[in-house]
């Protein structure tokens, strides 16, 4: 199958890596065997080439090597679960097994005081991350790392129970799916950022965390579109399947949608963060800046990493092809898109008011 090109993407942000990544990278590595987080050798190798240290030294450039740890332990979790449970495994074909799942591996982070189920590795895995960042993290850190946990499993029975969402709906699901909102907790995680409740949770600050969450998520579904389409998965909720249903035209066509939807977020994030990295308290200035190496490193890992550009993720065939860097956006709209899920995040816009007021 011929390989399937992806437009040029623009992101003007910094990027930055841990130096903590070939440490950390083998740490991982040893978490996934100790809880057996993979249901064949193949499924193994997959992870392996995955290299979540590498991802995690991008989206977390800045802070404690601990903790570092915990966030790539978390991503190769996250990875194994979405291929176990959501994409390829057995679970993945079960909605009734996939909830179920879900909801007790939720539990086994919740009552973490007691082994809720020790036969669970995905469980009992998960519970020893929320323990990891309760002994190194600030105080709150854990609760808001198991706060958007039942958030992500919640997203996840959604879609195993309606597949085939329209956009508005697709908006919803894919905040929440695949750990997006998740990863974002360890932005101010591994620095051990003392952010106040305040600041994290006033409005233009999710906003701006959500949009941070978009581009991980949107950049997931444009670049994994070609592996996905290879390997003949059924991925109905992929970011380029539902512009296909939403607008009734052709892969090719979709993803320059995709593209020129993610350009107009592109501007109001910058406009956004730029605001708060000027107005807000010092901890929020540091919070908003590594939110943008945050978006930086999760594009340029896809970009390069061998479970997207090769068919069976780790080498050989290649399956997609492009996304390289752009020059320029193709939508530099300040419009809200016609999205009603998100479109709140431009009342925040600082070309139209002052967000901090």
């Amino acid at each position: 199958m011929k390989a399937f090109r992806i437009p040029p993407i623009y992101c003007p942000l910094p990027l930055a890596r841990h130096p903590a990544l070939d440490k950390v990278e083998a740490g991982c590595i040893d978490y996934m065997r100790k809880w057996r987080l993979f249901w064949t050798d193949a499924q193994l190798q997959r992870l392996i080439a995955t290299r979540c240290g590498e991802v995690v030294a991008m989206l977390y450039p800045f802070g404690d090597k601990t903790l570092l740890q915990v966030a790539a332990d978390y991503m190769l979790w996250a990875f194994a679960y979405d291929d176990e449970y959501c994409d390829e495994g057995p679970a993945s074909r079960d909605p009734a097994a996939l909830i179920a799942g879900s909801s007790r591996m939720q539990r086994a982070m919740e009552s973490a005081e007691v082994l809720f189920d020790p036969e669970d590795r995905y469980g009992m895995a998960l519970r020893d991350l929320r323990l990891r960042v309760a002994e190194h993290g600030r105080p709150m850190h854990a609760e808001r790392f198991v706060m958007m946990q039942r958030s992500y499993f919640m997203a996840e029975m959604w879609k195993a129970v309606a597949p085939k969402p329209m956009l508005n709906d697709y908006a919803i699901k894919r905040l929440y799916g695949g750990g997006g909102m998740s990863f974002t907790v360890f932005c101010y995680i591994v620095p051990q950022l003392d952010i106040s409740e305040e600041e994290l949770f006033s409005r233009p600050v999710i906003a701006l965390t959500e949009m941070a969450d978009t581009f991980t998520t949107w950049d997931n579904d444009i670049i994994s579109y070609p592996k996905e389409r290879a390997r003949s998965q059924d991925k109905q909720h992929n970011l380029i399947s539902v512009l296909c249903r939403e607008y009734r035209c052709s892969d090719e066509e979709s993803v320059v949608i995709a593209v020129r939807m993610r350009d107009r977020v592109q501007g109001l994030f910058s406009r956004l963060r730029d605001h708060l990295m000027q107005h807000g308290s010092p901890a929020l200035q540091r919070y908003a800046d590594y939110l943008g190496y945050y978006a930086k490193g999760s594009l340029d890992w896809h970009r390069s990493n061998p479970r997207y550009l090769y068919t069976n993720g780790i080498a050989g065939e290649l399956c997609m092809v492009g996304a390289e860097p752009a020059d320029a956006p193709l939508d530099d709209s300040h419009d809200p898109l016609p999205i009603s899920a998100i479109a709140w995040w431009w009342q925040y816009d600082p070309a139209r008011r002052s967000v901090l007021s």
